[in-house]
């Protein structure tokens, strides 16, 4: 559910909006802030923005910062990077670095993005997509890889399996505080303990009349298992 307050002056190109908002500019899902933007009427903008991420069940209190700047640079080609600062109980849990540029010219488009985490100095996605046609035929082409789970340290708390309570921790703030473990070590069994996911889809299609066409396409898709830790009994 999205409830929030958009106040626009198209004038000066200036926008800000207050509530809970779908995610933009890095921002991960939902979440209950402020959106600030400024334009300068061709096409270049720069974000920022602030909140409370909407996470669902969580005992752990979130906060999060961005920064986005969009661009048009011409006809064909626009873009936008950004960054992302998230903590959990003051703890930081994401530090993302992102953007996505898009082509489009005549019937040929490409939409490329990819998004990289400092704090586990792990790509959290990367994506290309292009799409094309040559009458009759039209061409698809998809390439995704990414986390699966996104990077959080809320999968840190399965870290509680390892004490002699086999217990996961409540909260984010726990597991740093009573898991022993250093921060360092915290963070490489988040992403050593995240799988990823990959997707493959190449497609071509033929019109054949003005009602009917043909179509085929071929996909892969595969997702990598966790690495075992040690700090996990398998047992």
């Amino acid at each position: 559910m999205l409830g929030y307050v958009n106040l626009e002056d198209t004038f000066l190109d200036r926008t800000i909006r207050i509530g809970r908002q779908n995610a933009a500019h890095g921002a991960i899902g939902r979440f209950d802030g402020i959106m600030a933007g400024v334009g300068n009427g061709e096409g270049n903008r720069f974000n920022l923005l602030a909140g409370v991420p909407y996470m669902g069940t969580t005992e752990s209190t979130r906060r999060f910062y961005g920064m986005s700047y969009e661009t048009i640079l011409n006809d064909v080609w626009s873009g936008e990077v950004y960054y992302n600062f998230q903590t959990a109980d003051n703890i930081a849990e994401r530090s993302a670095i992102g953007g996505n540029v898009r082509y489009y010219k005549n019937n040929w488009s490409l939409m490329a993005s990819a998004e990289y985490d400092t704090i586990y100095r792990e790509f959290n996605a990367i994506t290309l997509q292009a799409t094309g046609q040559t009458d009759p035929y039209g061409y698809y082409f998809f390439m995704d890889r990414r986390k699966s789970p996104m990077l959080f340290a809320e999968r840190s708390l399965l870290i509680g399996l390892n004490t002699p309570y086999r217990q996961p921790f409540n909260t984010v703030g726990d597991t740093f505080r009573r898991s022993g473990l250093s921060s360092d070590e915290i963070y490489k069994f988040i992403n050593s303990s995240t799988a990823i996911s990959n997707a493959y889809v190449v497609g071509i299609s033929k019109q054949l009349n003005k009602k009917w066409s043909l179509a085929t396409d071929m996909q892969v898709t595969n997702q990598t298992s966790a690495e075992d830790t040690s700090f996990i009994p398998t047992a």
